[in-house]
């Protein structure tokens, strides 16, 4: 374990008593949209020849959401002009902007693993670190200095960067109505052939994470943002995205529903060909959404199969993670609501098996109409043709599916 915390880590609690008369502790900061927190005291030299630097940095920043905290962990044994009498002196003539809290035991800075004085900690918004370090390269001195490293650190941060996050779904056996949380345990490895048979066009793409803010403009399933892409984050700040599509059937047709008709009330929006909430939305308006949307659930067979073949990966992490959460939550009984399995009404088995293999006949029929049209487009210059081709297609494609459905029927 290092010594000092590392990039990527989550900033260690405190409680501490300020030159104002407050005890203060990290969740008092939780408003802020970044914060500094900085080990500093009354007599380093490198303290002194740089506060009023510093001072103009929280002066610039604090108006755009950031908290400045500075701690003073240094002893009196050794440094008497340290003790909490001179930080409140020092703070009521110099009117620093920033929190001045004494850590008498030092076991804050133990926590944080300060170097020396000042040494800068700054954490975005879920107070996970994201530079630490030095404020400027010249702190005794600051009429040399050449950078200010905190400044630049936060204006960067403050600018907001959006990067790209893989996103994986996480399937299990089907429902009626329900949170899936304890349900849905596997991730979906299945291939993009695997997929497209079961009428999902392909895996997820990745998001587009960012830094939330009103300005954004965020499109097609926050897949894209108007913000510049700087790829993947780097590995110490690594994330996921584990998603949950098809929690039960009718959050599925909800959400479904919901879809269609947002595009159909903004005919200016022209979502992809491949768009999959549009593709359903036409499976819907032909009553074939539930045939498609049990084609696309694995039974429990299918889970144990892929389990075998690395199409399904077991993984309880999400489910533990979010029961965890409820106790330090902080709207812990909406925690226990969306996590509430008591409300989940499995679909049997065997009317699943039913449905499956009819959504897959469909699904079949649909990718027979969609090589026709593709027929149909590569020889345009052939309209004749096209239009018996065509014809030849729509009758065979008519036939099969009064059969495979017959067929469907007498197995039920």
């Amino acid at each position: 374990m290092a010594f000092t915390l590392q990039i990527g880590d989550q900033a260690p609690d405190f409680e501490l008593p300020g030159t104002d008369g407050t005890t203060h502790r990290l969740s008092d900061c939780r408003d802020a949209k970044a914060l500094v927190v900085f080990f500093t005291c009354n007599h380093c030299p490198f303290v002194t020849g740089s506060d009023e630097v510093t001072r103009r940095t929280a002066e610039e920043f604090i108006p755009r959401g950031v908290q400045f905290v500075g701690i003073n962990s240094n002893s009196v044994n050794t440094h008497p002009t340290d003790g909490f009498d001179h930080m409140v002196e020092r703070t009521r003539t110099q009117g620093f902007p920033w929190l001045y809290l004494r850590d008498e035991t030092q076991k804050v800075a133990l926590a944080y693993g300060a170097l020396r004085t000042p040494h800068f900690y700054l954490f975005d918004a879920a107070r996970r670190l994201v530079y630490t370090g030095r404020g400027v390269d010249n702190p005794r001195d600051t009429s040399q200095m050449t950078v200010n490293d905190l400044g630049n650190a936060l204006e960067e941060h403050l600018a907001g960067q959006a990067v790209t996050v893989p996103v994986t779904n996480l399937v299990g056996p089907p429902a009626m109505r329900g949170s899936g949380v304890d349900r849905l345990l596997w991730r979906d490895r299945r291939t993009t052939e695997q997929l497209q048979a079961v009428g999902i066009f392909a895996q997820p793409t990745d998001d587009a994470v960012h830094r939330g803010d009103p300005g954004i403009e965020v499109s097609q399933g926050n897949h894209f943002v108007s913000l510049r892409s700087t790829g993947q984050p780097d590995p110490a700040l690594a994330l996921e995205v584990l998603h949950l599509p098809w929690r039960s059937w009718l959050q599925f047709e909800q959400k479904v529903v919901n879809t269609g008709q947002s595009y159909e009330a903004n005919p200016n929006l022209r979502p992809s060909k491949n768009h999959h909430g549009m593709a359903d939305y036409r499976r819907h308006l032909a009553g074939r959404l539930t045939y498609a949307f049990a084609a696309r659930q694995p039974s429990e067979k299918d889970l144990v199969g892929g389990e075998r073949d690395g199409s399904f990966v077991y993984d309880t992490g999400l489910r533990d993670h979010l029961h965890e959460l409820v106790d330090r939550a902080l709207l812990p009984d909406l925690v226990e609501r969306c996590l509430d399995a008591s409300q989940d009404e499995p679909i049997d088995p065997g009317e699943h098996e039913r449905d499956a293999s009819l959504g897959r006949l469909f699904i079949a029929l649909e990718r027979e109409r969609d090589e026709a049209r593709k027929l149909a487009d590569e020889r345009v210059a052939r309209p004749p043709r096209i239009r018996d081709d065509w014809l030849r297609v729509t009758r065979r494609t008519a036939g099969a599916l009064k059969r495979r459905v017959r067929g469907g029927r007498r197995r039920r």
